[in-house]
């Protein structure tokens, strides 16, 4: 499936083992060398005086082979990849493997309005809220639907994930996505993937 997103053009292909356990919203973007050079030449920080795109640690340039396209599965690294190409005025072609073309949507809405330099950050309950949520308004109007088992997947999360925030953490609820769903059936299976 193709999707244009700004001035990206997505290949998306589905992961066939989706498991809302263990991959829920992790995806694989592959960048092309060209593109991968330009990105850590403009975008890179030193560790040990190694060149390494943002989010990346020591051990991790192992995953890196010059002249071949290179699968990132950092969401923050795909996430100021975004912010960087969207920052210039060319076209281009990334493809996407993943559980739910959502997430592209939704990453998106990270690299419009959550990316300081190159870094991201302010992640707060609400923050994360308002991109799910604008990303699957966003999914919507492209003809795409968030899938049970995503929205699943994220109100089993969203606990764990925010419980550092105490009494002021932002709730979420399966209500919150069913104007965002396929229909009633769709949001009727939510609980099928708990």
């Amino acid at each position: 499936m193709k999707l244009k997103i700004d001035n990206i053009t997505w290949t998306f292909q589905q992961y066939l083992d989706y498991d809302i356990d263990d991959s829920l919203g992790l995806a694989y973007v592959g960048i092309p060398p060209n593109m991968l050079k330009r990105f850590i030449k403009e975008c890179c920080w030193d560790d040990n005086n190694k060149k390494l795109p943002p989010h990346y640690f020591d051990g991790d340039e192992e995953y890196i082979i010059p002249g071949d396209e290179h699968e990132c599965y950092n969401s923050d690294t795909q996430i100021v990849l975004m912010k960087w190409l969207g920052e210039k005025q060319r076209k281009y072609e990334l493809s996407y493997r993943g559980s739910d073309p959502f997430w592209i949507f939704h990453d998106n809405r990270h690299s419009r309005w959550d990316v300081y330099g190159y870094e991201v950050g302010g992640i707060t309950s609400y923050t994360e809220y308002q991109r799910i949520l604008e990303g699957a308004e966003m999914a919507k109007h492209h003809g795409i639907f968030i899938q049970p088992q995503t929205v699943a997947g994220i109100l089993k999360d969203w606990n764990s994930r925010f419980n550092r925030e105490g009494t002021s953490k932002h709730s979420i609820s399966e209500f919150d996505f069913k104007p965002l769903m396929k229909n009633t059936r769709a949001f009727n299976q939510i609980h099928y993937y708990e």
